[in-house]
């Protein structure tokens, strides 16, 4: 299996994160969330980090197996479960987007020397978001002219994007 999995398998993004090991304590009021549904796991990783808990980010270490499905058994596919109508009451649920943490938020890593503070990591996450925002203001920046001549002003762009 650990053949197969070097050969074919692939690394998802830092948003997937598929199981948890905790102290039966920690999450004593979970929300009802539509589980298999996105955001629920985000939520337990902020839920641990608000209450000082370490989150500990074993993807370098440990070989973890998902298996490989195509969402026909949730009606809407793959959209639906990431972007449908329990997603965004996974969304509400949680406390909104601010909660939707990540392995970047990991407040630690298991090596093949043990446990490390994830300092690094965090600096990473937080480079990452300040480069997307400076990035997004370039873009606007740059567009500006054109963006006005065709009537694509910001809250005009904010009004389409919530009617999807």
């Amino acid at each position: 299996m650990r053949n197969r999995v070097t050969q074919e398998g692939e690394l998802r993004e830092f948003w997937a994160t598929d199981f948890f090991v905790f102290t039966n304590n920690l999450y004593d009021d979970i929300p009802p969330f539509a589980l298999g549904r996105a955001y629920f796991d985000n939520w337990l990783i902020w839920k641990a980090i608000k209450t000082k808990s370490p989150v500990i980010d074993v993807t370098k270490a440990v070989t973890v197996i998902h298996q490989r499905h195509d969402y026909s058994h949730v009606k809407g596919g793959k959209n639906w479960a990431h972007d449908g109508d329990e997603a965004k009451n996974n969304v509400n649920l949680a406390g909104g987007l601010s909660r939707r943490y990540c392995l970047l938020d990991s407040t630690h890593f298991l090596s093949k020397e043990g446990i490390k503070s994830n300092i690094l990591n965090k600096f990473s996450w937080e480079m990452v978001k300040i480069i997307k925002t400076r990035f997004r203001y370039y873009i606007l920046d740059k567009t500006r002219g054109i963006r006005h001549r065709l009537g694509l002003r910001q809250e005009l762009i904010r009004i389409l994007l919530k009617k999807k």
